[in-house]
């Protein structure tokens, strides 16, 4: 069996948390990505990065976790 497609409204979320982690990446240093919602290698390497820094897993994935760290690392300063 396949696993389960996603429904139109999880890809919906799912781009626009991309897109979110993208642009606070960016508030934090130079741009890793057009900020478009697509995963590139870039955009990897700095969630990669930006995991370790904030001692999350890394799994390069763009996660609530990791939007919910830069959120509040760009309120906070």
């Amino acid at each position: 069996l396949s696993p389960p497609r996603p429904t139109r409204g999880s890809e919906t979320a799912e781009v626009a948390r991309i897109t979110k982690i993208q642009t606070l990446l960016g508030q934090l240093g130079p741009s890793p990505s057009p900020g478009d919602g697509t995963i590139g290698e870039k955009i990897r390497d700095a969630i990669r990065s930006h995991q370790e820094q904030l001692s999350l897993p890394v799994d390069w994935g763009p996660s609530d976790d990791m939007l919910q760290h830069l959120r509040k690392i760009i309120r906070t300063g």
